[in-house]
């Protein structure tokens, strides 16, 4: 199945209204540890007007903070999350003004986030990752003035910090960094950033329309790697849970051993009817999918028995909530997590969903939720996927809607 570029935006474009999962500890907690989230049993307390909490029936809280007392301001826009090991560190831009600007926070308890020093610059950072010794490098896409319409999406600076997510300085601009441009497409656009095999990967869409791959050493100078003939459109980049790096497509996937070196051929992926793979958790047999023919439809969780080769419905999860728009899943230990929107035809609020077993789910509370948070059309939540960072039994829900005025925290 072949998507065109608006298809490909449609569904995969983590450049507008995407929400971030992002999971963080400190360092005296045990990581692996999750939750398990549950609407019964549970209080909700008025600390300040600027904070509510929920307990849960495990004794676990959940705090709701609005992002300007945060620290990260009323106008964020979240895009992309890493840790390293002291610090999570959030990206995306400040939309208060007329023009976004490119911006990247970092905190220790994810309730408190300080900006980090960044170049000033027009745009948004889409992607960030971070490499075994601390260095966090972040990529992004041009929104000044002078740029519009598809060419928006070109991916046009890396900037990189050595002193783990304070400090950014940028180490490439331009519209060539991952090759020749094709503006009427807003190629080439790099949408994951990972860290594998001694260098830095960008999976996404490349020149030519096809699915692209891009390795560096540095973060500077990118070259690209021969990922064979493809009709994703796009690659999404997994570190499985075994450390092995997979790319995924529409149907198709990338899981070469020497994938993060040399590239590799895709291979055929059967996914249901007419789903398109959204994102895929780190065990590599959990995903979820977007209907590309009805946009705004509730997306179903696919389970794979190949190692991701075929995929089918598991249909427990929407049975349990008939509303929800799974844009991003990850895998804890025995705890699947879910994180989207739920809403109709016409209103979303943001939602959260988590089980272990996969027979009982729980959903986030939406107690917790403001209403300006639900001034938001499923159409515009339905935007593209999320991206998520997991590190402890901290959790933090952000998002790249700027009407969603707060993040919520999970704790012990």
């Amino acid at each position: 199945m072949k998507l065109d570029d608006s298809d490909r935006r449609a569904t995969r474009s983590n450049r507008q209204r995407t929400i971030v999962v992002a999971v963080v500890a400190t360092m005296f907690l045990a990581a692996g540890s999750f939750v398990v989230l549950q609407r019964r049993s549970t209080s909700a307390v008025a600390t300040p007007a600027t904070e509510t909490s929920a307990t849960m029936s495990d004794g676990r809280t959940w705090l709701a903070v609005r992002k300007d007392v945060a620290g990260l301001g009323d106008g964020a826009s979240i895009n992309a999350a890493t840790h390293t090991a002291t610090r999570m560190v959030l990206a995306g831009a400040d939309e208060a003004g007329s023009l976004p600007k490119a911006r990247v926070w970092s905190s220790t308890d994810g309730q408190r986030w300080s900006a980090a020093t960044v170049p000033s610059r027009a745009g948004r950072v889409v992607a960030v990752a971070v490499s075994p010794v601390g260095t966090v490098l972040a990529i992004g896409i041009d929104a000044s003035a002078g740029v519009s319409g598809p060419g928006r999406n070109i991916t046009s600076f890396v900037w990189r910090s050595d002193d783990g997510g304070a400090t950014f300085h940028e180490v490439n601009v331009g519209d060539r960094i991952f090759g020749e441009p094709a503006p009427a497409m807003g190629r080439p656009s790099a949408d994951t950033l990972v860290w594998h095999s001694g260098a830095w990967l960008a999976g996404g869409a490349a020149s030519n329309g096809l699915a692209g791959l891009w390795r560096s050493v540095d973060g500077t100078t990118w070259s690209a790697l021969d990922v064979g003939s493809n009709h994703s459109g796009a690659m999404n980049l997994n570190i499985a849970d075994d450390g092995a790096l997979v790319g995924y497509g529409i149907d198709e996937r990338w899981s070469d051993p020497n994938l993060a070196t040399r590239g590799g051929a895709p291979q055929p992926m059967a996914v249901p009817l007419t789903a398109v793979i959204v994102d895929v958790a780190p065990d590599g047999v959990t995903a979820v999918a977007a209907e590309i023919l009805e946009q705004g439809q509730p997306t179903p969780l696919l389970r794979s028995a190949d190692s991701g080769a075929s995929w089918t419905i598991d249909p427990r999860f929407l049975v349990r909530y008939p509303d929800a728009h799974a844009l991003r899943v990850t895998t804890v230990g025995p705890i699947l997590v879910l994180w989207g929107y739920a809403g109709d035809s016409s209103r979303a609020v943001p939602g959260a969903w988590y089980t272990v077993g996969g027979e009982e789910w729980h959903e986030l509370p939406r107690t917790l939720i403001t209403s300006r948070a639900a001034q938001v059309t499923t159409s515009d939540a339905i935007g593209g996927p999320v991206t998520i960072g997991a590190m402890g039994d901290r959790v933090v829900l952000a998002s790249s809607d700027r009407r969603v005025e707060q993040i919520f925290v999970l704790s012990r």
